[in-house]
């Protein structure tokens, strides 16, 4: 769906980390990063794969533009602690010391404002 600007709405994927193919994208992603993260790297992620705990991890990706912009792998759980309780978690393994997302960093250019201005006061 593209917006009045010429840009496409950012799109996530939800699938299998299992069934995930590592191409391209993820070099360009890996050398567009807004940060480092070695756990993040398509090689780790895909050697992750053999490990028993990698069962059931899904890895959540954004494509913008037909451009990879955002992965990150999940665990969705039943269960938290012993309580009954679902959730989403990011996935980590024993060998895994960081779970921040990779994300592409922001391009250059005018950005939103979280902020505005109004006049106020006599004649405004």
């Amino acid at each position: 769906m593209a917006t009045g600007r010429g840009t496409h709405a950012p799109v996530a994927q939800l699938c299998p980390l299992a069934d995930t193919v590592f191409d391209a994208a993820w070099d360009d992603l890996a050398a567009h990063a807004a940060e480092s993260n070695v756990f993040a790297e398509p090689w780790f992620l895909d050697a992750s794969r053999s490990l028993p705990q990698s069962a059931g991890v899904q890895l959540l990706t954004v494509h913008q533009g037909g451009r990879l912009i955002g992965a990150i792998p999940l665990c969705i759980d039943p269960q938290y602690g012993r309580l009954p309780l679902g959730h989403v978690e990011t996935w980590l393994h024993y060998h895994s010391f960081l779970g921040s997302p990779r994300a592409m960093k922001s391009p250059p250019g005018p950005r939103c404002s979280t902020h505005s201005t109004a006049a106020v006061g006599p004649g405004a």
